[in-house]
């Protein structure tokens, strides 16, 4: 062996912190995970039950294993954040222990931690953001477990970061255990391929976020809610539930980033490619014939552009099904419990992938929509039935031919800096909102007359991100044509009796009904907005920035108006009271003549 080729770290510092010590992390913000290789939250409460346990009881646990660096925080001061290479699941267990979100069990009945026993979690539970359970475990028992040493190995790199790290993370799990094949796959590999998986998978299972680094306390909000754990993705709200084509418990083992692999890989590499077992496992594997060709192809291609004709294709499935108010499974086959769907998805995947490549767009869904239908004696139930790789190439080859009659030939539009920035600021998660908001109009749209209390609603947010150090984006933006809640999605529909369009988990109106409606045409609903912006009390270069710069702009056929934000050489002000951005609100802090930041 060459053991210059495994040397992962210039600096190994083994040693123990306690777990007060690891609670100080946590709340600092100062545990990040990386999503390019690392995996979601998959224990399940059991099975944190049981690893608190073991800390309890002083039984040996594994090393955990962080990679420290220095970067600078949300105040714009530089502090060393530690990156979780192993142990994602056991830290999230003991946070969420530390928290009360669960109890263990101790004389057979469920107790909870005492929070006075860790000073952090306690200014948390008198600031009112945490609550104490009333049943708690006795003192000894809190005391030793917030002492307890946990085994972590720091390690510093200094060349190569992140390449390093991804060997570190590769070699550690590419053994134990694994809730399936594909988990197994993902989790011991990295490289282009399995991370474009990765990024259109949790697009469609609502736990995408723009940027890979985020902090361990955000996981929960990124993750799939399961019995007794109450993460914000209901599984049964995304689109592989909805659509029935995936059983939850697969779902829950990465069926679904099986899936969307598959799909690619016969998109990228053509029909022909026989989508086995042991032929995902060389696509995820370095070295090998099949990772080779499809990274040069991803290469040529273009990752980006690979994952924005993805999700184009999922959005023109759901817009398919929506179409005739149904979806995948009940309108093409008899019987729910079809053998298949996956199949069959992936064929529908490919084939309308092909067609967007060669500049093909559809229309009319729901005529569509009847024509699979009218098909899918001849399509689909076969599949169900014999799903050998030649009668899937057969089965595609005629879903070309019956799809591409019913679409239509397309120039795209030359695509621009705004079309990039729309894309961005829409795929961002609810934990990267703090420099973006969206506004569905600037009246009530019953009668017209102006919001005012939204137009000072949308100053204030202004000031706020003028005001806000943010470690990803340095712009900020207000978008107006957006709705911000279904309800308000369903009030704007019913007054002006037209659909939005989907776009990720946004609902995109439009300004261009309210403008029309209200002020003429769009010019004018910009003069008018123009107008009231200037009489709002806005430190003046800000908002000469903001009028300057405020545009309306064509995203997929709706026109939106932005309205832009930015540092400004001066502290901003709303009507002499100061505001910065915390996570998606807006929060005042304090008047002009306070000190500020």
């Amino acid at each position: 062996m060459n053991w210059s080729d495994t040397t992962v770290s210039e600096e190994l510092d083994p040693r123990g912190k306690t777990i007060n010590e690891i609670m100080r992390w946590y709340y600092d913000d100062a545990l990040i995970v990386n999503r390019r290789y690392q995996r979601k939250l998959v224990w399940t409460l059991e099975e944190k039950q049981l690893f608190i346990d073991s800390i309890i009881n002083k039984y040996p646990t594994p090393s955990i294993i962080l990679s420290t660096y220095e970067d600078v925080d949300k105040f714009s001061s530089t502090k060393v954040f530690y990156e979780i290479i192993d142990g994602l699941q056991r830290l999230n267990a003991i946070v969420s222990f530390v928290n009360n979100e669960f109890g263990v069990f101790y004389k057979d009945k469920e107790y909870y931690y005492d929070m006075q026993y860790t000073p952090t979690a306690l200014t948390k539970k008198n600031n009112g953001e945490l609550q104490q359970h009333p049943s708690i475990l006795p003192p000894n028992i809190c005391q030793d477990f917030a002492g307890f040493e946990m085994p972590i190995i720091l390690t510093t790199q200094r060349v190569d970061r992140d390449k390093k790290i991804e060997q570190i993370f590769s070699r550690i799990n590419s053994y134990g255990r694994k809730l399936s094949a594909h988990d197994l796959r993902q989790a011991s590999s990295v490289g282009e391929f399995p991370d474009l998986v990765r990024r259109v998978a949790t697009h469609f299972r609502g736990d995408f976020t723009y940027y890979d680094e985020v902090n361990l306390s955000d996981m929960p909000k990124i993750s799939l809610k399961s019995k007794g754990l109450n993460y914000s993705i209901d599984p049964e709200k995304t689109f592989w539930r909805k659509n029935d084509i995936i059983q939850l418990n697969n779902f829950r083992q990465s069926k679904d980033e099986e899936i969307i692999a598959s799909a690619l890989a016969i998109s990228l590499l053509g029909k022909d490619f026989r989508v086995t077992a042991d032929n995902l496992n060389y696509l995820y594997q370095s070295n090998t014939k099949y990772a080779t060709l499809i990274t040069d192809k991803i290469n040529e291609i273009g990752k980006d552009t690979i994952e924005q004709y993805s999700l184009n294709v999922f959005k023109q499935i759901t817009n398919i099904f929506d179409s005739v108010h149904s979806n995948f499974t009940n309108y093409l086959y008899s019987k729910k419990d079809a053998a298949g769907k996956d199949i069959s998805f992936i064929m529908l995947f490919c084939v309308i992938y092909q067609l967007n490549r060669e500049s093909y767009i559809i229309k009319d869904f729901v005529s569509l929509a009847k024509t699979l239908k009218k098909h899918s004696d001849s399509t689909f139930e076969i599949i169900s039935n014999d799903s050998k790789h030649d009668r899937r190439v057969e089965i595609m080859e005629l879903l070309y031919t019956i799809i591409k009659d019913k679409m239509e030939p397309d120039l795209p539009r030359k695509r621009n800096s705004d079309d990039e920035l729309l894309e961005k600021l829409l795929s961002l998660s609810s934990i990267e909102s703090q420099m973006v908001e969206f506004k569905i109009g600037i009246t009530y749209f019953r009668n017209g007359e102006i919001n005012e209390k939204e137009i000072k609603k949308i100053c204030r947010t202004l000031v706020a991100m003028a005001n806000t150090n943010c470690k990803f984006q340095k712009d900020g933006y207000v978008i107006i044509g957006i709705a911000n809640d279904q309800k308000s999605c369903d009030d704007w529909k019913s007054i002006y009796n037209e659909s939005p369009i989907t776009y990720g988990a946004h609902k995109i109106v439009g300004i261009t009904k309210e403008a029309t409606t209200h002020f003429t045409d769009i010019d004018n609903y910009e003069r008018k907005l123009s107008s009231l912006i200037k009489k709002e009390p806005i430190t003046e270069s800000l908002k000469t920035y903001i009028l300057s710069n405020l545009r309306t702009v064509d995203f997929q056929g709706k026109n939106l108006l932005l309205l832009p934000s930015v540092k400004q050489d001066e502290v901003c002000f709303y009507d002499n009271e100061f505001y910065i951005r915390e996570g998606s609100k807006t929060v005042h802090i304090g008047a002009k003549d306070l000190k500020t930041p």
